[in-house]
């Protein structure tokens, strides 16, 4: 009796233990059915036609190209993912309708759709239905009438979200307003403009702890003396640079009684024969305008300031130099005196 009861029991449930087996083999092969899920429109470009200003009145030209085709489905495009005041697009007071939405795919132009103002929860968006032949191709979707009618910009700079959803793929697109998307540089430049002796031939003219020297040493009837420097002049005037020479007094002796005398009388070259002493000016780029006066001659140095060289605008140190070499002769009437003078050089700058 008991074994009769079993094996009406096994007859009841045989077939639903067959049933969960063969399901639990499905699922072990095949793995667990998955739902269907809508594919991405990977780019979506938003531009703004008429103004990327705050709170003006501009359509919207979204582009994007679906992955379903989409014929004779409707498609929603959204502005803005913000619903607070200030933070979304609005109709600006403007009459938005359906009609104020003009999207074309392959030359076929959609139906008119919808429009809808934002609300507290979804912001605004616009609605247009493809036709029978709507396919893969690109979508072209301007939001607005360029005669009056079209969306107005929020009040604040921002990158905004515009949101493109078929019935099959959606996707995002950014539209920046108010220069959201820019980042402004800036720097300051100061203007500067440096004078400097450098490049002493080492000999007679040598420069220590900034100071500049030059000893002509023991003059000669038959040899002219010569001591070189450079004067290192730079600077970022708009107008150029104007470098001066200046001296106290001429190469005297300590009483100021007696001199070499400067080059005089046209004499351009300080040369034997002569009693003579005078400078030797050129420039080592192309920055400079010797002035004539000194150009490709010894010119005598005289109290000044006297202008030596200009330039048409600014200067680098590292590369353009004035070059200057002092001379001198004397002949046998020159008194046995030690003689000496300070020049001086200065710059000015035309900012």
């Amino acid at each position: 009796m008991k074994k009769l009861h079993l094996n009406r029991i096994w007859k009841r449930i045989k077939p639903v233990i067959s049933t969960l087996v063969i399901v639990s083999i499905l699922t072990w092969a095949y793995g667990p059915v998955q739902p269907a899920r809508a594919d991405g429109i990977d780019t979506v470009v938003v531009a703004l036609t008429d103004a990327e200003t705050l709170n003006t009145e501009t359509r919207v030209v979204v582009t994007f190209t679906p992955v379903t085709a989409i014929a004779s489905k409707t498609i929603k495009i959204y502005l803005g993912d913000n619903t607070a005041a200030g933070h979304q697009f609005t109709n600006g007071g403007t009459s938005l309708t359906g009609d104020d939405i003009n999207c074309v795919q392959d030359g076929t132009v959609f139906s008119d759709g919808a429009y809808a103002a934002p609300s507290a929860t979804v912001p605004m968006y616009f609605a247009a239905t493809a036709d029978a032949a709507g396919d893969t191709g690109e979508v072209v979707c301007t939001l607005g009438d360029a005669a009056d009618d079209a969306p107005w910009t929020p009040d604040a700079a921002n990158g905004y979200n515009v949101s493109v959803v078929t019935p099959d793929d959606s996707g995002s697109g950014i539209v920046y307003v108010g220069n959201g998307n820019d980042v402004t540089v800036s720097a300051t430049v100061l203007p500067n403009l440096t004078l400097s002796i450098t490049g002493g031939d080492g000999t007679n003219c040598v420069t220590a702890s900034g100071v500049t020297a030059c000893n002509l040493g023991v003059v000669l009837t038959t040899a002219v003396n010569s001591g070189s420097y450079d004067v290192d002049v730079g600077g970022n005037p708009t107008a150029g640079i104007t470098v001066y020479l200046a001296e106290d007094h001429d190469l005297e002796d300590a009483t100021n009684t007696y001199a070499i005398d400067d080059l005089a009388g046209g004499d351009t070259e300080v040369s034997v024969g002569e009693e003579e002493y005078g400078v030797d000016i050129s420039d080592t780029g192309s920055a400079w305008t010797i002035d004539d006066t000194y150009l490709n001659i010894d010119a005598p140095v005289i109290t000044g300031p006297d202008i030596v060289a200009t330039s048409g605008g600014p200067v680098s140190t590292s590369t353009d130099n004035i070059d200057v070499a002092h001379e001198a002769i004397v002949t046998s009437a020159t008194l046995a005196l030690t003689y000496s003078h300070v020049v001086t050089w200065t710059a000015t700058g035309n900012f």
